[in-house]
Formats: structure tokens, sequence, C-alpha cells
């Protein structure tokens, strides 16, 4: 095997930098050895023409990527731009200067201990490293070629129904199976907690809520994941407040009235959440807070159990979606006393926002959002991405957002993760503010 066995095609990765060079060499014993080596993309010769210039354009691309970028830097690696020909003279110039006997001359010294086995263990420790990670996009070329999974960790609630619509659009644009499966439990953080160590391959994606990726990092002592470093964030809804449901048993029909029965009746009236830590959790104990008063709180494995409860008069009070409310409101079953928003909302224009009843800051928004496993190739996210954009815009989307009383805004990438990150920051000074004590 020789050169004439490949073709070149560029995209090169140059190793070494001088000062961390100098260190290792003298650490070696070599400090008069000057050692450059550096690491090319090349293919078989008789490679077709069009399959290297397909090459040649994924790999100036992919040299692009920010994450690629930090990879090279965490490796000690800068990297160039190189054509076919000037990677082809760097291998010819190399082969040249190396070409000295005394490089090639056996040494006495114990493999262990050759300066010259040590640079090159180091040198192919760094060629292992990049090479798992380029290999990555490889795979995104392909994608998809089998079902795609979205999990969804809160059953049977509008962060189900979102799911679906999404598997729905990402079925039509990737032409393979795209299915939901429903990991409830915990409060969202089991079907979370699952997505997060799945195969950062693209065929397994999470649908969250600001319950799972902003409320519980906040309010909890310990996660079984870290919503930042373990996801990447794709697209997101607009937000959604909460409204102030009540059972029609209580003797109750405004929320000055409810604040007053609470105070009367510390520690007894009760109100339902899809489990502890979760968006209509902190709901619940915002509203404490605010209106110093002391509910009780009982978890449910989804806001849809919840919600029956409250039906049935189970609980007397919840914290849940305009969507999840106003079928119940419109039968008499239940009773919706304010919006936790700025506005009011189309499903309940009877019902006032807490604002107007001199209560600005007794606001709490949620959201929708999907998310990929934290290393999914940038390549599989645009794909992702290229897909739900646009179909953000269909008639079915929009419908969906009017019957959950969302905004039309639709945030991706880092506009959404920037969210994210103010929401958590504001919800973390409302609980210190609040004094609401970690969960375990």
């Amino acid at each position: 095997m020789n050169r004439r066995n490949f073709v070149r095609f560029g995209g090169e990765a140059a190793c070494g930098r001088a000062e961390r060079g100098r260190s290792r060499r003298q650490e070696a014993g070599l400090p008069g050895l000057e050692l450059a080596p550096w690491l090319g993309l090349v293919a078989r010769a008789g490679t077709p023409p069009q399959v290297v210039t397909r090459l040649q354009q994924a790999a100036a691309a992919v040299l692009k990527w920010p994450d690629l970028k930090q990879k090279f830097i965490d490796l000690g690696l800068e990297t160039v731009d190189s054509s076919s020909a000037e990677l082809g003279q760097r291998m010819r110039d190399a082969m040249t200067r190396h070409a000295p006997a005394r490089l090639r001359t056996p040494s006495t010294k114990s493999p262990s201990k050759n300066p010259e086995t040590l640079l090159r263990r180091h040198f192919l420790g760094q060629v292992a490293a990049l090479a798992a990670f380029v290999a990555l996009p490889v795979a995104a070329q392909s994608y998809p070629d089998h079902m795609v999974t979205i999990i969804n960790p809160f059953p049977g609630g509008p962060t189900d129904t979102f799911a679906q619509l999404l598997a729905a659009k990402l079925r039509a644009g990737l032409g393979q199976p795209v299915v939901v499966e429903s990991r409830g439990g915990a409060g969202g953080l089991i079907g979370v907690a699952l997505a997060a160590k799945a195969a950062p391959d693209g065929y397994t994606l999470l649908v969250a809520s600001a319950s799972t990726q902003v409320v519980q990092p906040v309010v909890r002592k310990s996660m079984p994941y870290d919503a930042e470093r373990d996801f990447v964030p794709i697209m997101a809804t607009g937000t959604v407040p909460s409204v102030i449901d009540v059972h029609p048993s209580l003797p109750i029909k405004t929320l000055q009235e409810l604040i007053a029965y609470a105070k009367a009746h510390p520690g007894t009236v009760t109100y339902g959440s899809s489990g502890p830590g979760t968006a209509l959790h902190l709901a619940g104990e915002l509203f404490a807070s605010v209106t110093g008063t002391q509910l009780l709180h009982v978890p449910y494995k989804s806001a849809a159990q919840a919600m029956t409860d409250l039906v049935g008069g189970h609980v007397k009070v919840m914290f849940d979606s305009p969507s999840v409310s106003a079928p119940q409101v419109a039968s008499g079953k239940v009773r919706a006393l304010a919006i936790m928003g700025p506005d009011r909302v189309k499903l309940l224009p009877d019902a006032p926002t807490t604002a107007e009843l001199g209560m600005p800051d007794l606001v709490f928004t949620n959201w929708m959002g999907l998310y990929a496993p934290a290393g999914t190739p940038p390549a599989i996210i645009q794909r992702i991405t290229e897909i739900l954009r646009p179909a953000m815009q269909d008639a079915d989307m929009k419908a969906h957002f009017d019957r959950s009383a969302m905004s039309h805004h639709t945030p991706f990438g880092e506009e959404f993760a920037a969210r994210s990150r103010a929401q958590r920051q504001v919800l973390t000074d409302v609980v210190k503010k609040a004094g609401i004590p970690p969960i375990d």
C-alpha cells in the first residue's frame, strides 16, 4: 500500500500547538525534534469524481461546526482547509522531511519509555478520539433509515397532543415511521431521563415542557438529568398561561373568595397537579406564596388524572392549561376563576386575568418543546428544523395553537434556549423570594 492507493480530497486537520509541542518534546527527552503531524481525509484511488466532490463539500461544512471546532481545540488540533493538490503536496513534503534513517533506527529503550513510542501513542490517541467524533456526521447523511421515536413524559394531556402533531409532520417530512412513546411518572422525570440517556443519533427525540426543563431543575434538590447539558433544544411552542380552576362544590365564584376561603381553612383546600416539582405544582406554590394562603398539594402521575379528580370533586382546586380547562368549564363541571397571565384567552373569555384583579405578580406560563439528546449531529438537527419550521405555519398547527391559547410564535434553536434560561432565572428568584423549600 502506498500513496498511489488513495485520492486526496482535502479537509485536513493539522495537529499541535508550538508551546505544548515543545513541552511534550522536552518531557520525552527529544528537545531538538520538531514534529508536526497532521490528519488528512482521503479516499481510495478510483473513487468516482462526483463522490469525491460531495465528500469535499461535506468535509468543508463539517469543519465549520462549532462543536467539532471545540473538539479540535480539546485535542490540541488546528484546522485548515486544503485542496486535493495542497494535501498531496503536504504528503510528499512530509515523506521527504521525515525520511532520514535516524528516525527509522530501532530504539534500544523499552517500548514504554521510548520517546518515539510515547509521541506516537499520543498522536494515535488524538487520531482515535477525532475519528470517533467525526464518524457522527456520516450517520447523519443517511438519516433516517428506520423508525424515529418521540418520548412523551406526560401521557394523556396537552403534551401528548403536541407530540402527536409533531410526529405527523416529521413522518411526512422524513419519509419514515415516527411514533410517540408515552413514559409518564415522577412528574415527567422518568421519560425525560430516559431520553437524556438515549443514543444521540436522531432516532430518539423528546417532547417536554417548562415543567421538566425549567421548573423542576429549580425546585428539586437533585435531578436525574441536566436540562441544559443533556439536550439540544430544537423548537418550542408559544407560552400559555395557567388557569385557576375550582370544583363547583366550593362556595366560591371569584378569586378573592378563594383566597378568603383558603385563609379560613389553612392546609385543608386540596389542589391537584401532574406530580411534585411540575409546572402545575409550582403554580400552586406560587399562588400560596403571593396570596399568603396554605393549600394541600395532591400529586398525580399526569395532568389528565388530576383533572379527572377535580371534575369528580376529589380535589378542589387545580392550576391547569386553558385547553384542558375550557371543556370542563363549558360543561359546568369546573369553574374558572382567573387567568395567570397578562392577557385574557379566547377559550375562556369570561375569566379575568390576575393582573385585572390587582395581582400582577400572580403570573405563571407554560410551554412545550422538542429536544434531541446532547451530541446529536447538527446535520440531523438541521434536517428536523427544516421540516418543522414551515410546518408550524400549517393551518392545523395554527388551529392547535388557538385551541391551546398559545401564541403563534415558535422559537427555534438558540432563541428557544435563551427563553428557557431566562425563565429558569425568573423562577429561581421566585422560589427564593417565596421561600419554597427544595423537593426531595
